[in-house]
């Protein structure tokens, strides 16, 4: 399979004219030769770091069977999902000194 990639910069001087292109262009078909190209073309772009590109895989998002059971503990299924708060009064009461405006017109 042939393959052609190109990567192009242009840097642009205060009159919005260009100033300074810097083309790569690699026929790579491996994926590393073509990040090595990259990482080339970025640092004679004027980038400078001192890593490497590389691909990362993912992490899993799959839970471990001990996160699951504390989840599971924490919310039963079928559980109240707003359990009652025991800090809260169920009863309400007034003061005695309370004066309803809306019963007492």
């Amino acid at each position: 399979m042939n393959s052609k990639f190109t990567f192009s910069y242009e840097q642009y001087d205060s009159f919005g004219k260009v100033a300074k292109t810097y083309n790569l262009t690699t026929n790579e078909v491996s994926l590393m030769a073509l990040i090595e190209d990259f990482e080339t073309f970025l640092k004679g772009s004027g980038f400078v770091f001192d890593g490497i590109i590389d691909i990362v895989e993912h992490e899993s998002m799959e839970i471990s069977p001990q996160d699951q059971a504390d989840m599971d503990a924490m919310f039963p299924v079928g559980g109240d999902p707003f359990p009652p708060n025991e800090f809260v009064n169920k009863t309400t009461t007034h003061s005695t000194h309370y004066y309803d405006v809306t019963r007492n017109k």
